[in-house]
């Protein structure tokens, strides 16, 4: 299901895309090649499974899954990686958010090039972990016993334990009549199961295009989940 979600987004990506984007060389300790936008970009920017670096004027905003985001020029949204680090050289520019999961944000030794009513949200921690995992996302599927798969495997059934707890706490009469309607049977079940995965397959490449994207950021990584 996580290959199915990728190749999806790659799709989309593709089918979107404003120009022909140019490859460079990759980043150092990076095996692939980074995605080079020079010129101006009237779109978002994508980076799936790869670093982006900036050169040129991008008008909304720049994203990366499993790799760095280098600001050399100019962006006018937000700029958000997930699996990666945010680099802004000397005399760029970003004018939205920074948001960082799993790296951080690196800057010149002079103040960056901000907007002084944006905000920098940073998760630090579990970086490689989190680039493999963008990069390949069947190894979600593919289980390596170790102390961080099994503690990332708890993470998530905790996850969506406080998540079903809020929904009961918050609309518990809805709740408990949901339940009873469905009946759950195993088949039942496997259909809710299949109509879920076909929702994230199609609604995570969506909401990359359509939300804001913190917002999307936030979904990518409820996906994961």
């Amino acid at each position: 299901m996580a290959v199915a979600i990728s190749l999806v987004v790659l799709a989309v990506i593709a089918a979107h895309a404003q120009g022909a984007p140019v490859v460079g060389a990759p980043p150092a300790g990076d095996s692939v090649a980074p995605l080079v936008i020079e010129g101006l970009e009237s779109g978002d920017v994508f980076g799936l499974g790869r670093s982006v670096e900036i050169r040129g004027h991008v008008e909304h905003g720049a994203i990366s899954f499993g790799g760095d985001v280098i600001v050399v020029g100019r962006v006018e949204g937000d700029v958000a990686t997930i699996g990666g680090s945010v680099i802004q050289r000397e005399g760029s520019f970003i004018g939205g958010d920074v948001i960082v999961i799993g790296g951080a944000y690196h800057h010149g030794k002079r103040a960056p090039g901000r907007n002084p009513s944006s905000t920098t949200l940073m998760i630090a921690g579990y970086e490689q972990e989190l680039r493999e995992v963008m990069r390949d996302p069947s190894t979600l599927l593919t289980p390596r016993w170790s102390l961080l798969y099994v503690g990332m495997r708890i993470l998530a059934v905790l996850f969506w334990f406080i998540v079903s707890l809020a929904l009961t706490a918050a609309t518990p009469g809805a709740v408990s009549r949901a339940a009873a309607r469905l009946q759950l049977t195993n088949v039942r079940v496997a259909v809710i199961g299949f109509l879920s995965a076909i929702v994230v397959a199609f609604g995570v490449p969506l909401s990359l295009r359509v939300l804001p994207t913190m917002v999307s950021v936030l979904v990518v990584i409820t996906a994961v989940l």
